[in-house]
């Protein structure tokens, strides 16, 4: 059942931050026998994590999440997947009313990304995602997550994560920096580039690439 008090919530998010982006790496001799098995053993919790969040046990979910990364901590997809649940589900308009509980559970699948980069067998794909949150953070309206900084810290933000992405080797990371870094120095509203010449020039040095 999903918390009915926003207080549980908030605390629930804020546990995140350390307590699931510090989940450790099991050590082999105690994986043992269970090594053969632990990615078919890891797909079948996240399947059931995914069903309790499905039905609103969020608890439930989580600690088989959790059992999910401890067996398989080497699968960029689990903490890429577990993030995004984080970011977009739990802190979107519809699940979570107040701003300070949604901005948790955004640094929640921030500091999850920042713990997988450590134990992934991808770390660049994780330090990019975490770039594509903070770039998804300062393009949504203000109030949404009340984020301290507004939009530029965020966009700054942003350009970091996607730098260290391309140092760990991301194809993509490096022309998605400079678009993250223009927006932090050089931002400019739709309606700006639409009756500015020079503008247009400045936002098409830098090209976004289609995500698809």
């Amino acid at each position: 059942m999903i918390f009915a008090s926003k207080r549980n919530r908030l605390l629930l998010a804020l546990s995140l931050c350390v307590g699931l982006a510090w989940i450790p790496t099991p050590p082999r001799a105690q994986r043992g026998l269970l090594d053969p098995f632990a990615s078919f053993i890891a797909t079948i919790q996240w399947s059931r994590a995914d069903a309790a969040f499905d039905e609103g046990q969020l608890d439930l979910g989580l600690a088989r999440a959790e059992s999910a990364l401890e067996l398989n901590p080497e699968a960029t997809a689990g903490w890429s997947w577990l993030a995004s649940v984080l970011v977009h589900r739990f802190a979107s308009l519809e699940f979570e009313p107040i701003p300070a509980t949604r901005r948790a559970w955004v640094e929640a699948g921030l500091e999850l990304l920042s713990r997988g980069e450590e134990l992934a067998a991808e770390p660049a794909e994780l330090a990019f995602h975490a770039g594509l949150v903070m770039a998804y953070v300062a393009s949504i309206p203000g109030e949404v997550l009340e984020w301290p900084g507004g939009p530029q810290s965020a966009w700054r933000d942003a350009a970091e994560h996607f730098e260290r992405a391309k140092e760990l080797g991301h194809p993509r990371a490096e022309e998605i920096a400079q678009a993250a870094w223009l927006e932090v120095y050089s931002p400019h509203r739709p309606h700006e580039l639409e009756s500015d010449p020079e503008a247009i020039k400045a936002s098409g040095e830098v090209e976004i690439p289609d995500k698809n």
